[in-house]
């Protein structure tokens, strides 16, 4: 597992690589308890978005650890890969020691009714995270190209 820390961002907390981490590279393991969709806290909203989405209907909750603060941008470098016996996250590009890591938070919603500013400033940057199918067509399939969209996801793709 990749070598990574916590960090203080102009958005409040973030995880950054405290080594190069190779493409592919697993970083970390999402852990936490599960929740169905009807028992997430309400409002939900940007300051208590801990929870990442795992199927049509269930969310993996805050664990306390640095799983809940990889931030999301637009132009990520890493990305969440589905196990039988985990929820990775992966490098999908080659990552620098010291640069902070980040994964598209719409590469797992589905449904959700729920969306957020986004402010990662990228070149990439869509403005808003949302859900996965209403993302670019070409980001979907290059995203389905990394290994990094569930298959409750999948199943939705035409």
């Amino acid at each position: 597992m990749a070598n990574i820390g916590l960090i203080t961002t102009s958005f409040g907390k973030g995880v950054q690589a405290l080594k190069n981490i190779d493409k592919y590279e697993k970083i970390l393991n999402f852990e936490g308890t599960v929740f169905k969709r009807t028992d997430l806290p309400l409002p939900y909203n940007e300051k208590n978005d801990y929870y990442l989405q795992i199927a049509p209907d269930l969310f993996l909750g805050p664990s306390g650890g640095l799983d809940d603060y990889v931030n999301h941008s637009c132009d990520p470098n890493s990305g969440i890969v589905f196990k039988s016996d985990a929820i990775e996250l992966i490098a999908i590009k080659q990552i620098r020691k010291n640069e902070e890591i980040f994964f598209d938070y719409s590469t797992t919603m589905d449904n959700f009714g729920w969306k957020m500013m986004c402010c990662c400033n990228t070149a990439k940057c869509r403005k808003f995270v949302d859900d996965f199918l209403n993302i670019p067509m070409n980001l979907q399939f290059y995203y389905i190209g990394q290994g990094i969209v569930p298959d409750y996801l999948m199943k939705k793709v035409q």
